[in-house]
């Protein structure tokens, strides 16, 4: 490897330890908020009041990130985000969600920023080695790179939660459960009308329950309404402190090392000074939509919607309905855990295997696995499955998670390289639609019918990728490359697809 290629490889490293430690806090955050602030779905509300900015917000990212260049803007959001993180702890509906839809807004903003600077770094690369070919296996692996330590920071800060968590364990994280001698149906609420014979018990965290309790309150049949009627877990103040503290201290240091050791093309003062007319944000919104427009995005925004979803729904249901509601807030993270170590290491080796796998091969292994995990989370009972069973849908779960972050990533990449800021505040536009949903009808939906509509989105997107490879024959599946030519008199990278004879073979 050549001098130029560790530099540019350096800079990746910056961006991606300080992104591990943003993801770190907000990940956290986001996987046990549901069960922290369950009351009236506080957690769920801020969740949506996030992804909603996060959706309005991809509309103007593009000119953000254009006027005032990836580093400020990582280093602003990331200001932002600390706001939010502190935000939490004042636990008040009215204060949180507003701020949270900033925190949303500033995210899209953020990944916008991370996408492009991943996809400049590799034209900077081929340009400063005077090559003419830019390979897709290139942007496939340094965004392999980058999501490996992205995905990789759900695994520590999950860690870390669980084990600041475990010192409230001693004060019995109590749940109480009103058990019915007859038989109700599994998904009424347990009340005094369905017996008149009930016995109430406390049961910690950490011991089994009844068959019957678990079968009723949680995994398949798991439902909001019902479980939070009979649950509380009162975490201690001193507890809740020092958990966001850390989150807080996090994101901090991700802010200083952006603002100190990430290269930009201007100045903090040229970027506050600057006598520059202002960026028409009516143009670049319009560029925005106007992917919309385009056959092959419309083809790929069904699996791009379905990403987000089944982000929404491992986070605000799985996590709970299998994790929390079965042993107990402080078990979320290790939980979250293993979800983190898959897709980290899916990420980070399927971005290398690009070279040799073509892509559709991976996105489908990806629905296959997330299909196979739904199947098993509907299947499952008190009976059948214990905690293995349990982690082994988190391990499946973060397989499904890594493929579909880097190729889908990748493939937008691949499609806009002449266009990227436009591209992503487009692709994180339907994603954080998706969240935004999947948070929305989580508090009201039981998890049954969750797994049926993950599983139909899931199916949907995958038909309309068939589509797309079908339909554009100028898209290579395997062995893609790019030419790259930068224009004497312009910036203007044109960019045109090779191999139209494999194409052809293909179909």
């Amino acid at each position: 490897m050549d001098l130029i290629m560790k530099k540019g490889y350096a800079k990746l490293l910056v961006l991606s330890v300080g992104w591990f430690l943003f993801f770190l806090s907000f990940s956290s955050i986001r996987n046990v908020t549901s069960s922290i602030n369950h009351e009236d779905g506080l957690g769920l509300c801020s969740m949506a009041g996030t992804y909603g900015g996060f959706m309005l917000a991809c509309c103007i990212t593009t000119s953000i990130v254009r006027r005032y260049t990836t580093k400020w803007v990582l280093v602003v959001s990331l200001g932002i985000q600390i706001v939010f993180v502190l935000a939490n702890l004042s636990r008040n509906l009215y204060l949180l969600v507003p701020i949270s839809v900033m925190c949303g807004a500033s995210q899209a903003a953020m990944w916008t920023a991370v996408s492009t600077y991943v996809v400049d770094l590799v034209v900077q690369l081929e340009d400063r080695r005077s090559l003419e070919v830019l390979s897709r296996s290139l942007k496939a692996r340094m965004f392999g790179i980058f999501f490996f330590f992205g995905s990789l920071a759900p695994v520590f800060g999950a860690l870390l939660t669980s084990f600041i968590l475990s010192y409230n364990r001693n004060e019995g994280l109590h749940i109480s459960v009103e058990r019915n001698i007859t038989n109700c149906g599994s998904h009424e609420t347990f009340t005094s009308n369905c017996s008149n014979v009930s016995s109430i018990g406390n049961v910690n965290t950490g011991e089994y329950r009844s068959t019957e309790t678990v079968n009723t309150l949680c995994g398949p049949r798991f439902c909001h309404a019902n479980f939070d009627e009979y649950a509380e877990r009162a975490v201690k103040k001193e507890t809740r402190t020092l958990l966001f503290g850390v989150y807080t201290a996090c994101m901090a240091i991700a802010l200083l090392g952006y603002a100190f050791l990430l290269d930009g093309s201007k100045s903090l003062k040229e970027v506050l000074c600057s006598s520059e007319v202002c960026v028409d944000f009516a143009k670049d919104t319009k560029s925005v939509f106007k992917l919309f427009a385009e056959c092959n995005f419309l083809l790929i925004s069904p699996l791009i919607l379905f990403h987000g979803v089944q982000t929404a729904f491992f986070s605000g249901e799985i996590t709970k309905a299998f994790a929390g509601c079965l042993y107990g807030v402080d078990m979320v993270g290790y939980f979250v855990a293993v979800y983190g170590t898959s897709a980290a290491l899916t990420a980070f080796t399927t971005g290398f295997a690009s070279k040799i796998v073509n892509r559709t091969f991976l996105l489908s292994t990806a629905a296959v696995v997330d299909l196979f995990a739904l199947v098993a989370m509907l299947i499952w009972s008190a009976e059948n499955g214990d905690m293995l069973y349990v982690f082994s849908l988190a391990f499946l779960w973060g397989i499904g998670e890594g493929i579909w972050t880097t190729h889908l990533n990748s493939l937008v990449g691949v499609l806009y390289a002449n266009k990227p800021e436009a591209a992503f505040s487009a692709y994180n536009l339907v994603l954080s639609f998706g969240l935004t949903v999947g948070y929305i009808y989580s508090n009201y939906v039981c998890m049954d019918s969750k797994i049926y509509v993950t599983g139909c989105l899931c199916i949907i997107g995958m038909f309309s990728y068939a589509i797309f490879t079908r339909k554009k024959p100028s898209y290579q599946t395997r062995e893609e490359t790019i030419i790259v030519q930068v224009t004497a008199n312009t910036d203007v990278l044109e960019t045109e697809q090779l191999n139209t004879d494999s194409s052809q073979t293909e179909e």
